[in-house]
């Protein structure tokens, strides 16, 4: 592997605003699960087990299956990060293989260019596969438009 890709490394330190956005939207079906729940609570302290609404219940069970699949994918979602010449990626990746990955070898990338992809500004990489996939600039830390630009360059280097 070349010099100038081994030397690359970043790591944001903060949060990613994916994860940040998929975590706000499972905290708020949460909110709302825990709502239906305590309007159910009170139906059923007030009336009779037969006068609860067969749709309280099921209103209740698919917001907690909701959030639960939303706290699942929030948790799913890491940082996008170059170390030692392994790019993680914020989200799986399925290659033309079909196989899903989450790390990419820098030296498995044949290209990386600046591209617009669906209004969403990034770089767009191509691996040896034939693999072709999109970072946009949004899910990175404010610093991580520098860093895309410096590993461009590097890639175009080499």
């Amino acid at each position: 592997m070349h010099n100038s890709l081994k030397a690359l490394s970043y790591a944001p330190a903060g949060i990613s605003s994916r994860r940040l956005v998929a975590l706000a939207v499972a905290v708020f079906f949460s909110g709302v699960a825990l709502l239906i729940g305590g309007l159910l609570l009170i139906e059923l302290t007030t009336r009779s087990l037969a006068a609860v609404s067969l749709g309280y219940v099921a209103f209740l069970l698919v917001a907690l299956f909701m959030s639960a699949g939303l706290v699942f994918v929030a948790l799913q979602i890491k940082s996008f990060s170059v170390r030692d010449g392994l790019m993680t990626l914020s989200v799986p990746l399925r290659l033309n293989s079909g196989r899903r990955v989450k790390s990419i070898l820098l030296s498995d990338i044949t290209k990386a260019e600046a591209a617009t992809i669906e209004g969403y500004p990034g770089v767009t990489f191509a691996l040896r596969d034939g693999t072709t996939f999109h970072v946009p600039y949004d899910d990175l830390a404010p610093e991580g438009r520098e860093f895309l630009y410096r590993m461009v360059s590097a890639l175009a280097r080499q």
